[in-house]
């Protein structure tokens, strides 16, 4: 990689938490993995969350869904097939803790920029983003980690991958992940029968990875201009040693 990036150190509350993770990841019931339970549970969560228009005041992402059909028709689609394909899997938990760290960190790189803070800087950050990976698929040498493996990162967790980076592609981004992390934390209550709260290790990792894509977009902001762009949030965030040890935590089950 032609730079190295470092943006400070993560506040000292969320090595405290990752401390926590060992009892946290201790409190599990038996679930029901089943493809049975798996379209039960889906569908309590649609009657709870996408039939009631009220939710849509407390949730952006609900909101987009019940004006975007196409949208909420992939969804209901995609979703409890994602899910059908976890719980038959040799081991659901790894893979199910995989798909909300996944979430997670298109939800925070999304939402942070949608942030009052970047209003009048965020076109630029795009545009600087979109510059940043051109840049680094011209010039990328690295024969033991390419490019399109790289890029399969990023791929893999976006669901509009596809789209260049701007102010659309961000909403519909967040959108997504917002009501796809909704459904997640049903099913980690309902399926897997994990205990949940503020301070369970879904909460810890959320708040360590918003505090450093937050540095990350202020570094960005602070020189939108650069004339080689910046990587994409996920590139940048995954050069951070905490964040990666986290995962590690989360995922040793």
């Amino acid at each position: 990689m032609g730079f190295i990036i470092f943006i400070g150190l993560l506040p000292t509350v969320v090595f405290r938490g990752v401390q926590m993770l060992d009892k946290i990841l201790s409190r599990l019931s038996k679930p029901n993995f089943t493809e049975e339970n798996v379209a039960k549970q889906f569908k309590n969560w649609k009657l709870t969350f996408l039939e009631r228009p009220g939710f849509a005041k407390k949730y952006a992402g609900i909101e987009v869904f019940q004006r975007r059909k196409d949208l909420r028709g992939e969804f209901l689609k995609r979703f409890p097939e994602e899910m059908k394909i976890i719980v038959t899997q040799s081991n659901p938990v790894y893979l199910f803790r995989s798909k909300i760290i996944d979430n997670i960190k298109v939800n925070v790189i999304n939402s942070v920029l949608l942030e009052r803070e970047f209003t009048t800087r965020r076109r630029a950050i795009c545009e600087s983003i979109n510059r940043g990976m051109k840049h680094l698929a011209e010039t990328w040498n690295d024969p033991n980690f390419t490019f399109d493996r790289a890029m399969s990162a990023i791929e893999r967790i976006e669901t509009f991958f596809d789209e260049a980076w701007c102010y659309n592609k961000v909403v519909l981004e967040c959108s997504w992940a917002e009501v796809e992390g909704l459904a997640l934390r049903h099913m980690q209550v309902f399926l897997f029968r994990e205990r949940v709260g503020y301070h369970d290790w879904w909460s810890i990792f959320q708040k360590a990875y918003e505090e450093y894509i937050g540095r990350a977009y202020r570094l960005i902001a602070s020189n939108p201009e650069k004339p080689e762009g910046w990587p994409h949030p996920l590139w940048i965030a995954m050069t951070n040693d905490a964040l990666m040890q986290m995962e590690d935590k989360i995922l040793s089950v």
